[in-house]
């Protein structure tokens, strides 16, 4: 079956975008350009901007697939703690292929566990007082928080963003690129220029 595209028009983008700043750099730098172009070049401005710009124009089911897409990239780096972030991802895989009260409680369980699990650092913008096996157990534990509600951009947004979080700085570009790409194939399926 073949679905008429909606179109990107500037009244999403503004609406996507959020803020106005992000809208105008937006509207100066990318408007015009094909779907791809646009996105990837917001991203290589401002990955955060992207990166959330797409969770707006995803629906709930893309959003949960994104979240956990990008929480999976870093599930390595959680080092002994693996099997929880690993539990948190599975559990929202289930409620997505398999929606039901029981299999929402156990995304909740899940996400709550992962969480639990972080050494209660912080991550700022510069990398410090932060463990960086605490990531992915975040990544986890948002992604299946989307998968629990995906109506909520903020969780999706924020499990990729502790993907990035944990990347070394060498492999953070390439990372942000692979997840807003991977964004992308959701947004091409629903939009066009």
């Amino acid at each position: 079956m073949n679905l008429k595209k909606k179109k990107l028009t500037k009244e999403k983008m503004k609406s996507a975008c959020v803020y106005t700043d992000r809208y105008e750099w937006w509207l100066k730098n990318c408007y015009g350009l094909e779907i791809d172009e646009q996105l990837l070049k917001l991203s290589d401005h401002n990955f955060n901007w992207a990166n959330h710009t797409i969770c707006e124009l995803m629906n709930g089911k893309q959003r949960a697939m994104y979240a956990i897409f990008s929480a999976k990239q870093v599930l390595a780096l959680a080092g002994e703690r693996k099997d929880v972030a690993l539990q948190a991802i599975e559990a929202a895989e289930k409620l997505l292929k398999q929606p039901s009260q029981k299999n929402g409680w156990a995304v909740d369980r899940a996400a709550h566990k992962a969480h639990s699990s972080t050494h209660g650092t912080c991550v700022n913008i510069d990398g410090d007082h932060w463990d960086l096996g605490d990531a992915p157990l975040h990544a986890a534990s948002y992604a299946a928080r989307t998968a629990g509600n995906s109506s909520c951009v903020c969780n999706a947004s924020i499990a990729a963003g502790y993907a990035i979080d944990g990347c070394l700085p060498v492999f953070k570009k390439d990372m942000e690129l692979k997840i807003i790409k991977y964004g992308i194939t959701f947004i091409r399926q629903d939009y066009e220029n």
